[in-house]
């Protein structure tokens, strides 16, 4: 055992550990590697009615060959084992719950396996700075979606804050994973956490101050909404890329298109009156434009809200206006536009 780390543990602590490795030794030999010892125990925020979370690593294939509960003077304790193939998996930083490779203190060392255990340790810390987190974080803000949906439809107060209090928690997931961050003060720590993180969405701090203070569906819902759309506009916005020349040459192409044909095809379906065409046309045009410019434009457009207005003449300016902004999307429009007066000038020229 190593007793002579800084870690403050009872002689209680230490009885547990010592009769927990001695009972799994007994029934599997030598298959603990290393024991440490996480949660309020090792931070040294434990209080009197805390249990003592254990970290028991074994080698892979013995991870589900014991578990025991039990409790000890009014205190439960849940005992089960983690392989290194876990912990692998922990090191790649899939969710913010990481705690066990990130603050943990070795209380126990079979042989030389501290050095694999910090090995991963560091690995963890590579890929909390990954910009794949963001991509993950989409999991957790899809997640809260759905309980948001849940939400809306509830009839019933405590319902309504059963689905307010699951959405804002995978908001909080989705912000660690965007920051980089993992859960470190445990469950009760994790207000003081998020709202000290760099990168917000604008207003979340407000509401998610406030959120388990409010009654009533109404606010319930109305505060849910903002949070929702807030959290999906700053994702949005971490995912502006930089356009590369070569989406900057399908934009500038895709621009000199439709503001030439199918803006003129445009303008004949309005002559005729063809709604029909004018819709067609309305949706061919989105899709190139979303397909375009759905990763690099956080504020993008949308031809149909003019299919509201009465008059067809609106459809051509909301269509000019969209293609109008494409083209501000493209530095090489001016570049790649081969533009003859005239047939002459294209038959010398081309």
């Amino acid at each position: 055992m190593i007793k002579g780390n800084q870690l403050a543990l009872s002689n209680k602590h230490w009885t547990i550990i010592d009769k927990v490795k001695d009972k799994i030794h007994g029934l599997y030999p030598d298959i603990i590697d290393l024991i440490g010892v996480t949660g309020s125990v090792h931070r040294g925020d434990n209080h009197p009615m805390s249990d003592l979370d254990l970290c028991i690593i074994v080698a892979d294939g013995y991870e589900d060959k014991f578990t025991s509960r039990f409790m000890i003077e009014g205190i439960c304790y849940d005992i089960y084992l983690t392989s290194w193939s876990r912990l692998e998996k922990a090191s790649q930083y899939p969710h913010p719950y990481v705690t066990k490779l990130m603050e943990m203190t070795l209380v126990y060392d079979k042989g030389d396996w501290s050095k694999t255990y910090y090995d991963l340790r560091t690995k963890l810390r590579d890929s909390l700075g990954n910009p794949e987190a963001v991509n993950k974080a989409k999991t957790y803000f899809d997640q809260a979606r759905l309980h948001y949906a849940d939400l809306m439809v509830a009839s019933q107060e405590g319902q309504a804050r059963y689905h307010l209090n699951l959405m804002v928690h995978q908001l909080e997931l989705c912000l660690y994973m965007v920051n980089g961050q993992f859960v470190s003060g445990g469950q009760g720590a994790i207000p003081r956490e998020v709202l000290s993180f760099s990168r917000l969405p604008r207003g979340f701090d407000k509401a998610y101050r406030s959120f388990y203070k409010l009654e009533g569906l109404g606010p319930m819902k109305d505060l849910a909404s903002d949070m929702i759309r807030a959290c999906g506009d700053f994702l949005s916005s971490l995912n502006q890329a930089p356009v590369s020349d070569s989406m900057d040459k399908k934009i500038a192409l895709a621009y000199m298109e439709l503001s030439t044909n199918w803006l003129n095809k445009l303008r004949v379906a309005i002559q005729r009156e063809d709604l029909y065409s004018i819709h067609m046309i309305f949706t061919f045009t989105q899709e190139i434009y979303q397909a375009l410019c759905g990763k690099h434009q956080k504020d993008m457009m949308t031809l149909f809200t003019s299919l509201k207005q009465e008059s067809l003449e609106a459809y051509e300016q909301a269509y000019q206006d969209l293609i109008n902004h494409l083209r501000t999307l493209s530095s090489g429009v001016d570049k790649y536009l081969e533009d003859y007066k005239s047939l002459d000038d294209f038959t010398r020229d081309y």
